[in-house]
């Protein structure tokens, strides 16, 4: 795997883990919160919200690090003992090694669907973007608006707001919204770690 595509494996699973780390103690119970590292894998397990799979999903798998025999086997008991009803293994064309995808179906889980990533070097300006509403950096005066969409967006429980809202603030992290007048309209965020951006949460 080229340099570009572990990079960008690798600052998803940051972004993950920081996801966790914005989340407080008590959120961290309502919603059963926690991860796991198995080899170079981040497991990140919801069991309050059991079939949310931007948090019940492992990333990192055989990427940086060729997998570990009974690794595939390790991650689905995770979510099966957590009692997660829906999870996403993500494995690339690169995943080592090439019989992964053989253990994945070994363990009874099957392809669903695609987890689509856009890489964009540095080689000339970004396309113009245009919007009748009007773009912004927010801070903390709009988190739990950020929140509140973000999370509808993504099919996350209610309880998953104060998580989303605490990423404001956070190093690295720029929240954006989209207002129609002062009206909260749309949500965006860029998390910059070792010079890569990573955007997310677009909703």
């Amino acid at each position: 795997m080229d340099s570009d595509h572990i990079a960008a494996e690798r600052i998803e699973r940051i972004a993950l883990e920081e996801l966790h780390e914005a989340a407080d103690d008590a959120m961290r119970a309502r919603l059963g919160l926690r991860k796991e590292i198995l080899g170079t894998a981040l497991v990140s397990l919801a069991s309050g919200d059991p079939e949310n799979i931007l948090l019940n999903r492992a990333i990192g798998l055989g990427v940086e690090a060729e997998a570990e025999p009974g690794e595939v086997a390790r991650i689905a008991a995770l979510y099966r003992q957590a009692g997660v009803t829906k999870s996403f293994i993500h494995l690339t064309p690169e995943s080592m090694p090439a019989s992964l995808e053989g253990e994945l179906e070994a363990e009874g889980l099957v392809r669903r669907r695609a987890w689509v990533k856009f890489l964009r070097n540095l080689d000339g300006p970004p396309p113009e973007a245009r919007s009748s509403l009007d773009v912004r950096e927010i801070g903390p005066e709009h988190a739990m608006d950020f929140a509140r969409i973000a999370a509808f967006g993504f099919d996350m429980a209610e309880e998953s707001e104060p998580m989303i809202a605490g990423l404001v603030g956070r190093p690295g992290w720029h929240l954006f919204m989209s207002f129609d007048g002062d009206r909260p309209a749309g949500t965006g965020a860029l998390f910059v770690r070792d010079g890569m951006g990573w955007c997310d949460w677009g909703a």
